[in-house]
């Protein structure tokens, strides 16, 4: 992990690559309650930084596991997402949260695995039937990556 000063000098000056991961399970994709900025306090699928020297299917795996407790089989690429409409920063620089989002969908590979979310980031996590998702308001890319995965998995 890098320094909290750092990353917010890192975060003011350069685009953060996230992963996010719809992971899906008898026809529903697993969202989680953000606890912290951007979107704190909104429904989301999983998500993280992508690591230095951390290749995209480790980090997959990776944050599935940190993030949920869940195990998860290949995934499939389904969207690419810049986002700069992020209001708010964690850092309190005015500039907003400036991302590049690498969105993937994934099934969890232990079909009734429990689990295991990490309540540092997250209040609650939920089993939305995508339809749900579409016609309840959620944010916008949430809502866009649906669309994208939808016929994927779902």
């Amino acid at each position: 992990m890098i320094h909290e000063d750092l990353y917010s000098q890192i975060h003011s000056l350069l685009p953060i690559a996230c992963i996010d991961l719809a992971i899906v399970r008898t026809g529903a994709v697993l969202l989680v309650k953000r606890k912290k900025e951007p979107l704190k306090d909104n429904w989301f699928i999983p998500g993280g930084r992508l690591h230095h020297g951390e290749f995209i299917p480790d980090a997959i795996e990776r944050i599935a596991k940190e993030e949920v407790g869940l195990t998860v089989s290949r995934a499939a690429s389904f969207l690419t997402f810049e986002n700069l409409v992020f209001d708010t920063d964690p850092f309190g620089h005015g500039c907003g949260t400036h991302t590049l989002s690498l969105a993937f969908v994934t099934k969890a590979t232990i079909e009734d695995e429990p689990l295991r979310l990490d309540t540092t980031q997250h209040d609650e996590a939920r089993w939305y039937k995508p339809d749900a998702i579409i016609q309840s308001g959620f944010h916008h890319y949430l809502t866009r990556a649906v669309l994208n995965f939808d016929q994927l998995y779902v």
